[in-house]
C-alpha cells in the first residue's frame, strides 16, 4: 500500500533535502489521462488513468483506490506502446468511461531509505511535494511521513488532503 502526504509549495528545498541525506533517483514527464475521478466504487474513492512517461516512453493503466487520508491501494499495469494507450482509451470509452481530464507534470524523485520525496511541477496548478512510502497504514508510518514534512518545514495549512491532481484541475476548471 502506498502511504503519502502532499503539500503545495512555492519552491523545492533541494539543498535542504540533500542535507537530510536524500539523493535524486529519477526524473520524468508524465501525462495522465483520467477516466474516473473520485467516484465511489466498492465503497472506496476510485481513480482510473492512463499514464505516459514522455521521457522514458513508459506507459501504464492504473487503478487507485483511496483507503484513507494518507493511504491508497494502487494497481498498475504496464502497457507496451502508445498504441496500447489509444486502444485502452477506446475500450474505456466503449465501456462508458469517457476522458475526464489530463494532468501534465514534470516529476523529480529523491530517495532515502524507504522514503521518497516527489517534486511535481503540475501544469496549471503549480508546485507540490509528496512524501511517500510503501507499507501498512500504522501510526508509526504516519509519524514518519509527518516527521519528514516537519524536517522540510512544510506547514499543515499547505497540505492537500483528500484531493488528487485531477480533483484540483477539475475544481480549477469550474
Amino acid at each position: 500500500m502506498e502511504l503519502e502526504v502532499k503539500y503545495k509549495v512555492k519552491e523545492f528545498p533541494v539543498k535542504l533535502i540533500e542535507t537530510l541525506g536524500f539523493e535524486k533517483s529519477k526524473e520524468s514527464h508524465q501525462i495522465d489521462r483520467y477516466f474516473i475521478v473520485d467516484k465511489v466504487l466498492n465503497k472506496k474513492r476510485t481513480y482510473l488513468r492512463l499514464r505516459q512517461d514522455v521521457l522514458k516512453e513508459n506507459f501504464s493503466f492504473d487503478l487507485h483506490q483511496i483507503i484513507s487520508d494518507i493511504a491508497a491501494d494502487e494497481t498498475e499495469i504496464a502497457l507496451h506502446s502508445l498504441n496500447d494507450i489509444f486502444d485502452t482509451e477506446k475500450i474505456l470509452n466503449v465501456l462508458g468511461y469517457p476522458f475526464v481530464c489530463e494532468v501534465d507534470k514534470h516529476r523529480t524523485v529523491y530517495k532515502k531509505d524507504s522514503i521518497k520525496l516527489v517534486f511535481d511541477i503540475v501544469k496549471n496548478l503549480g508546485n507540490f511535494i509528496e512524501i511517500e512510502m510503501i507499507g501498512e497504514e500504522t501510526q508509526e508510518n504516519e509519524n514518519i511521513l509527518f516527521q519528514v514534512a516537519k524536517q522540510l518545514s512544510l506547514e499543515e495549512n499547505d497540505r492537500v488532503v483528500k484531493k488528487g491532481y485531477p480533483d484540483l484541475i477539475l475544481k480549477r476548471e469550474k
